[in-house]
């Protein structure tokens, strides 16, 4: 059984998409990072949990 039908909030997105989803400056995704309010996932290429990122941009980050 296949989980792709199954996208869930938790996907893991990429810098770039969470620049989009939370309106900011491309270097306040790392500052974020740095301050613990997002945490990348994964090894090789930095992923973030969208759910996280949408969270985030709840909160008013």
């Amino acid at each position: 059984m296949s989980d792709q039908g199954n996208a869930t909030n938790d996907d893991l997105i990429t810098d770039e998409e969470a620049v989009e989803i939370l309106e900011v400056e491309p270097g306040r995704v790392a500052v974020m990072i740095n301050e613990g309010l997002l945490t990348p996932v994964g090894d090789g290429d930095r992923r973030l949990r969208r759910s996280e990122v949408e969270a985030q941009r709840l909160a008013g980050a």
